[in-house]
């Protein structure tokens, strides 16, 4: 055999094998069990459709991205679940002791809240690995590592670096796209300041915030709920009631089924203790 004919062959090979086809992940049918989920309250059948298909569309962004949706939403229905028994039956007349109350969570509270934020961070995470530019991982990455700090602290998630993630993630959702999800970035950018202890809480810059997020997505309760809170805290309580009289108004044609049901008993207690507050002054 000449030299030529050997070199070739050594660079060619042998035949090559066929490219292994990845399968690709059919998310339809999460899309609709999703908003079943919503609609009912229950994810339990939504959750574990999503754990079945993990290890066969882990490199599937559309798969990773929903399941990081699926337990955040899961997650922020214990949440405002919380909120609303923690209010309810509270012979309150000020406002200030209802967010006082509000932030008080149990320790089965939190612990279940937690459990939510744990299962979707890896998968926000692989989201955000797999396509950064992308608005759905960087968002849902945000609540995530909100929901998962709820057992741990603030202290505890510095150390970890999930507040640098989290406030990556933030970052990039306010550039990608700032009005995604009822100007969820905004909102989340807004809440974070008021809800953080001192010396980071700063209410004015959750003021500016959060007012971007009204303009952005006037339609959207939570965005007026998290204002009026904000505003009262900044001494405002006039310029506060309006926006609780609006949560309370927008929360109720929702067809969000148990989380408009907690939005609405949240944001009718504060709106009228905030009234009663007022008259008495």
């Amino acid at each position: 055999m000449k030299l030529t004919t050997v070199c070739l062959c050594l660079w060619l090979g042998s035949a090559p094998l066929p490219m292994p086809q990845i399968e690709k992940c059919r998310t339809a049918p999460l899309d609709e069990t999703f908003s079943q989920a919503v609609s009912s309250g229950s994810f339990g059948t939504h959750l574990a459709a999503i754990e079945s298909m993990r290890n066969k569309c882990w490199h599937d962004y559309e798969f990773v991205w929903r399941a990081a949706r699926a337990y955040v939403y899961a997650g922020d229905l214990l949440y405002l679940q919380a909120i609303a028994h923690n209010l309810q039956g509270i012979p309150a007349t000020q406002v200030k002791t209802l967010l006082k109350r509000a932030a008080k969570f149990d320790k089965s509270q939190k612990e279940r809240v937690y459990q939510m934020g744990k299962a979707a961070v890896p998968y926000a995470m692989r989201a955000v690995e797999l396509a950064p530019q992308r608005i759905e991982g960087q968002y849902y990455a945000t609540g995530a590592i909100s929901l998962y700090a709820i057992r741990i602290g603030l202290l505890r998630a510095i150390r970890e670096g999930l507040w640098k993630k989290w406030k990556r993630a933030v970052r990039a959702s306010l550039h990608i796209h700032s009005a995604y999800s009822e100007a969820g970035p905004l909102r989340a950018k807004g809440r974070s300041y008021f809800a953080m202890p001192w010396p980071l809480r700063d209410l004015s810059d959750s003021e500016n915030w959060l007012r971007r997020a009204v303009r952005r997505a006037p339609l959207s309760a939570r965005n007026h709920l998290y204002l009026a809170d904000t505003l009262y805290r900044r001494g405002k309580p006039k310029e506060a009631l309006p926006h609780y009289d609006r949560a309370a108004r927008l929360v109720r044609p929702l067809p969000n089924g148990k989380l408009s049901h907690y939005m609405s008993i949240i944001a009718d207690i504060q709106l009228s203790c905030l009234r009663r507050e007022l008259a008495q002054q």
